[in-house]
């Protein structure tokens, strides 16, 4: 991926092969500094289709991870976004520059303070193309009022963590469709959450209840519960 002449793609590791090919980049805010449209090769031959792992990380200006920075991501395995704070939606619906994320395992998003999801749900976040993702976990997006009805496409998942959403106060139906998912974490979101969500009495308890690990926990006020089944 180029910036004008600065590379910002910056491999971590290699993987050893007959040619060497990165495994892991990060792209970091000082090196896009100023820049607002990156360029990112789309050839198969791209060392990008052997990316395993991409983390973007302290971008303070972009609104939106640009379509061609996820182009011809064959292989990856995790995408991570970290303290973009002017983020506030991510290209996941089928497109030619996305459809082939499904090797993706784990999405980490934290510290993306405008990022809301459910705005974007029927023409942006469908997240059918994610079909092999194992993971999600988002944290410290503080406008985040609810997770996107999508959701429930996410036929793989098998962990969902949600921490540090004050505003999220309750869960979307298609909660109910991840027959997958095994462990369910929400910590540091609002008390409402937590009582909506609550063992045989709260109004999204029937969304989750096929979840065999269930944990609720508030640093405020310190409160701990935990549902096993």
């Amino acid at each position: 991926m180029m910036i004008g002449d600065e590379d910002i793609l910056a491999p971590a590791e290699t993987t050893s092969s007959a040619c060497t090919c990165c495994s892991f980049f990060s792209i970091f805010s000082p090196l896009v500094s100023g820049a607002s449209d990156p360029h990112v090769s789309a050839s198969s031959s791209s060392p990008l289709s052997k990316l395993i792992s991409l983390e973007i990380i302290g971008i303070e200006d972009i609104e939106c991870v640009p379509e061609r920075w996820l182009r011809n991501l064959t292989s990856l395995r995790k995408l991570s976004l970290s303290s973009c704070r002017r983020l506030r939606g991510i290209p996941l619906s089928p497109s030619p520059s996305v459809q082939h994320l499904t090797t993706l395992d784990c999405l980490e998003i934290h510290s993306c303070n405008e990022l809301d999801l459910w705005k974007e749900d029927e023409s942006f976040l469908q997240w059918k193309s994610l079909k092999s993702l194992r993971t999600l976990s988002i944290h410290s997006c503080d406008r985040l009022i609810k997770l996107p009805e999508g959701i429930g496409n996410l036929t793989s998942l098998s962990e969902l963590a949600i921490g540090g959403c004050p505003d999220l106060a309750s869960l979307p139906e298609g909660m109910c469709r991840l027959t997958s998912l095994e462990t369910l974490r929400i910590f540091d979101c609002s008390s409402l959450l937590r009582q909506r969500c609550e063992k045989e009495r709260g109004e999204d308890w029937s969304k989750i209840a096929h979840i065999p690990n269930i944990s609720f926990h508030s640093r405020e006020v310190g409160v701990m519960v935990r549902y096993l089944f």
